[in-house]
């Protein structure tokens, strides 16, 4: 959570565009925020429910931060402009009386209270709405980055705030046997915005074995076993196709919407069917079961086409609750700690024009900020090795192995070509809130195996899957014929030629307007003949350890980190295993009907070995690593006497009892699948847990 702090002026976040609200005319800028939605924009989509209150549709001024714009290049950037306006203009998404601010500190005028939470990730938002249920209890979040982009919401564009001013760019340092291909520095993608690190990742709902959670029991920890923690995940869960799944497991009730996506290519169930054949039986289709080995088109977290994050499910109906606070652009940069009584006191923040406040904390600080920021935030406040905090000039609170047992999955990458496909993307989504960019393509398919190095038959490989999405791709352009390469056509032209969609007059007018404002030359790609996928083989029962620890006294610089990648040899033999079995699948039957093949273009730095032998597989792991974005354990959970362990098994800092923290952080073995649901059930469980402390009073702290 804590890196530098971008300036942004008054009412504005970094990167966050002009106010949205009453008055926004029709003339609205496409390549950029704009001064407004596009008013009859939603009409296409049918009536925008209105907001209430008050009573119009979207009267609550508002502002949005936009980054496609940068991500996709310039001939998109009308279709995406366009895309982001129609967002913008639908209450029932948009919600802008929902929306957090970055003012609302000041505006509240209040300067204590009972919990502070920091971080508007995954688990502040879960943590938030769940506390701030008690109407007599009072509930700050303070959240660094800006309230959840629109843009995220569309599952088509998952990832690519990746980069933007929306992450944090983290990297590790000093790999020596990983990433070799960036200098020994791994890329690590953290969530800068009201919904963390789950607005940028791809909304696959897993939760992993239940052996791992039978782990961390076993290590002292009671009560996360997974017969416990079963409730606990079945609580958050609200599957709308329980006849999909395994019964006993799930729930339809709770407020986190699981279901597929709306949309899959005609490749993902062949996927399946390639993956079976491999396996020699058919898969069950439900991985969050009894059986957790196999191929499937997975349950997402996805609401009515759109990213279901936590933040959209969970903290936003709370927003209007009188007794619940939501701060953005808000650097939390320490808690402050009573030495003599062992208490958190207080927690000092900077706001978005620098200005740093302290608020009081009646009952509990709650530190949310995920596995590289919760541990940050602790050493700053004087909470971790001494000889390390003493060294950048922090005074020890409490000598704790704060930053250590943290550790990730690791993967590689594999390429496959296959035959062409188009689909009129941007046509269904604007009509039905259907098509292409309602999902992440092939990324919804995923595969648990279990490599010959697997303890217990229990999965150690995870495969993601990538291609056929729309999101910068040639679906975006419905209506483009297909022109030889580097034909180039003035934007206007290209605005014509490509948009062949009923959108109502106002809309074309304000596209075209806009189109002859920003004239420039494109180039306009040629038709591809083959497309590439991508398989990632990821290692996901990691021995390897790393550590994190402070650059500096200073919350605006970025933390030390080692990932410390394949320092045990097995994680790079189960990597290795894992992308011999990808590339078996270009073999199988289900699979060759559609010309798939190996790419058997060497990579880059391997192209002195022999190509699918494991000596290559081997550098390619270690050249072109895939650090994965499933950090955990760095603030681990033991009981006391651990010499390990930050947090008791209630997630109380030990020696600082009312200080607590729930996040991926406080796993002592991270999931073997994807972490959000894990997440999740940790966030659910200790709302629950705080809950349970303050009703009995004697047990408070």
């Amino acid at each position: 959570m804590n890196t530098s702090m971008a300036s942004a002026g008054p009412g504005v976040g970094p990167g966050v565009g002009p106010g949205v609200g009453p008055g926004a005319g029709p003339a609205a800028d496409l390549l950029g925020a704009g001064p407004g939605p596009v008013r009859g924009l939603g009409s296409s989509l049918g009536p925008a429910p209105a907001c209430s209150p008050p009573a119009s549709a979207c009267d609550c001024p508002y502002s949005d931060a936009t980054f496609l714009r940068g991500v996709c290049g310039p001939s998109l950037a009308i279709f995406l402009g366009i895309i982001e306006m129609v967002l913008r203009d639908r209450c029932d998404v948009a919600e802008p009386c929902r929306r957090a601010r970055p003012d609302a500190f000041e505006r509240r005028g209040q300067r204590d209270f009972d919990y502070v939470v920091v971080g508007a990730g995954v688990a502040g938002s879960v943590v938030a709405a769940r506390l701030s249920e008690d109407k007599g209890v009072s509930v700050l979040v303070l959240e660094a980055g800006p309230e959840e982009p629109l843009a995220t919401l569309v599952p088509a564009f998952a990832v690519k705030s990746v980069g933007t001013h929306l992450d944090w760019g983290f990297a590790t340092e000093g790999e020596k046997r990983a990433c070799r291909g960036t200098g020994g520095r791994c890329a690590w993608p953290r969530g800068k915005m009201v919904a963390g690190t789950g607005g940028m990742q791809g909304m696959m709902y897993m939760r992993g074995h239940p052996v791992i959670y039978d782990t961390w029991e076993r290590l002292g920890n009671p009560g996360w076993g997974y017969r416990d923690v079963l409730h606990y995940f079945k609580k958050a869960e609200g599957n709308r196709e329980m006849h999909l799944v395994e019964p006993g497991f799930h729930s339809d009730q709770g407020p986190l919407a699981v279901q597929r996506f709306p949309h899959r290519p005609l490749l993902a169930e062949d996927l399946v069917r390639a993956g079976n054949e491999l396996l020699g039986y058919d898969s069950p289709p439900d991985l969050n079961g009894g059986n957790q080995t196999g191929f499937t088109i997975a349950q997402m977290m996805v609401h009515k086409g759109l990213r279901g994050s936590t933040a959209r499910m969970y903290l936003r109906p709370a927003m209007g609750r009188p007794n619940l606070v939501v701060n953005t652009e808000s650097l939390v940069s320490k808690v402050v700690i009573d030495a003599d009584r062992g208490r958190a006191t207080a927690v000092e923040f900077f706001d978005r024009n620098g200005v740093r406040h302290t608020v009081r904390v009646k009952r509990e600080v709650v530190v949310c900020a995920g596995a590289v920021g919760s541990p940050q935030l602790l050493l700053l406040s004087g909470l971790g090795p001494t000889e390390e905090l003493e060294a950048v000039g922090v005074t020890t609170v409490a000598d704790l192995p704060v930053g250590r047992n943290l550790h990730n999955h690791v993967a590689a990458t594999i390429h496959y070509v296959v035959g062409p496909m188009s689909m009129a993307a941007l046509h269904k989504f604007l009509q039905r809130r259907s098509g292409p960019l309602t999902s992440t393509g092939l990324t919804q398919v995923t595969a648990f195996l279990a490599s010959k190095y697997a303890e217990n038959r229990v999965p150690d490989i995870q495969i993601f899957f990538d291609g056929f999405h729309a999101g910068c791709q040639s679906e975006l352009q419905p209506a483009l014929r297909c022109a030889p390469p580097n034909v180039t056509h003035s934007r206007g032209d290209f605005y014509d030629v490509q948009v062949d969609l009923d959108l109502d007059a106002a809309a074309r007018s304000a596209a075209r307007s806009t189109a002859q404002a920003h004239k420039s030359t494109v180039v306009v790609e040629g038709c591809p003949m083959t497309r590439r996928i991508a398989a990632r083989p990821t290692a996901t029962r990691t021995l390897s350890k790393g550590r994190l620890s402070l650059r500096s006294a200073d919350p605006r610089h970025p933390p030390l980190i080692h990932g410390n990648y394949f320092a045990h040899e097995r994680d790079l033999l189960v990597l290795v295993e894992g992308m011999k079995a990808a590339a078996k699948l270009a073999e199988t039957r289900a699979l060759r009907k559609w010309g798939f093949k190996l790419d058997e273009t060497p990579a880059k730095g391997c192209r002195h070995l022999p190509f699918a032998s494991d000596q290559y597989w081997t550098c390619v792991a270690q050249t072109h690593t895939g650090p994965e974005h499933h950090q955990a354990g760095s603030c681990r959970m033991g009981p006391a006497g651990d010499p390990d362990a930050v947090v008791d098994p209630e997630l109380r800092v030990h020696g600082v009892p009312n200080l607590r923290v729930a996040d991926a952080s406080i796993m002592p073995v991270v999931p073997n699948s994807n972490t959000i649901a894990g997440i999740v059930m940790v966030a659910e469980k200790a709302s629950d847990m705080i809950r349970a402390t303050w009703r009995r009073p004697g047990l408070a702290g």
